[in-house]
């Protein structure tokens, strides 16, 4: 039985997709823990610090894209 994403997971799975990023690339650049970023993914704990940080990291990278 496949896993089932949170919403949030949904918007950072897109966003990998777009960008050809790795969950780990993400991770880092956002400045979380990969296995946290993971967990948070599938709703298995809250991410109440990961969720903000990986959230500011995605606005941020799509503004330096369509910014040029």
């Amino acid at each position: 039985m496949k896993k089932q994403k949170s919403p949030f997971g949904l918007a950072v799975y897109k966003f990998l997709s777009d960008t050809g990023m790795t969950v780990a690339e993400l991770a880092n650049h956002a400045g979380v823990k990969e296995n946290t970023l993971r967990a948070v993914v599938y709703g298995k704990t809250p991410g109440n610090k990961v969720v903000p940080a990986v959230l500011a990291y995605m606005d941020d990278r799509r503004k330096k894209e369509a910014a040029g």
